[in-house]
């Protein structure tokens, strides 16, 4: 029933999805289709496929996946594995033929990086530019996790939700809404990093050392 209501909510979502082909100014790299839009019960964001030792999965932000255990890209549906609220970051199944993203190693200050997502209206976004802060500690919250607070977090006053702090890299990019989720990736195309928030100006990521962490099983 769940997946039937879900499909039906998204059935035009899906069909805009299809036919509406993003377009590049000239200068722009070509469109990777390792890149894609996603759609969960209760909202959007950016997301991508990855591979890791030979296994494929679609990564996305953790407040893009909300508490959907499906999410909808234009390759069809994908289920969530694991959320990861304390490191926004979520992580699904996908189909194996898919076109698939490399992981990178880790990124310094000044490095050269590039984002890309579908903000707003789900137009094609992509960004070139240079990571600014590492290990920038960011309070994403206060943050409901199941009345539980994992490590690095703080139990708020009331006792009912969790104060995030998230070690983030603060990119010299403009990220907007609907960028979450998204690849941050060096110029040699490799996953460096995934969009989690932006303040309106700078936009901030992830390493991609916690996606593989979390997909290894790490903590």
């Amino acid at each position: 029933m769940i997946l039937t209501k879900l499909l039906a909510l998204t059935l035009v979502g899906v069909t805009s999805w299809v036919y509406s082909t993003p377009t590049l100014t000239p200068g722009e790299t070509k469109i990777d289709p390792a890149i894609v839009p996603v759609m969960t019960a209760g909202g959007r964001g950016t997301g991508f496929f990855i591979d890791v030792n030979g296994a494929k999965f679609l990564v996305t932000a953790a407040h893009v996946c909300g508490d959907s255990k499906i999410l909808l890209s234009p390759k069809g549906l994908h289920r969530v594995l694991v959320s990861r609220p304390d490191k926004d970051i979520c992580v699904a199944t996908t189909y194996q033929n898919v076109a698939a993203l490399p992981i990178g190693n880790e990124v310094a200050s000044g490095d050269y990086v590039e984002m890309t997502g579908f903000p707003g209206d789900l137009s094609y976004d992509y960004q070139k530019g240079t990571a600014a802060e590492v290990g920038f500690s960011m309070f994403k919250g206060p943050d409901a996790i199941a009345g539980v607070c994992p490590d690095l977090t703080a139990l708020s006053t009331d006792g009912t939700s969790c104060a995030i702090f998230v070690t983030t890299i603060r990119l010299e990019l403009k990220a907007r809404p609907g960028n979450s989720g998204g690849p941050v990736q060096n110029a040699a195309g490799q996953v460096v990093g995934i969009i989690i928030a932006t303040d309106g100006q700078s936009g901030y990521m992830a390493p991609a050392s916690e996606l593989v962490g979390i997909i290894n099983g790490a903590p």
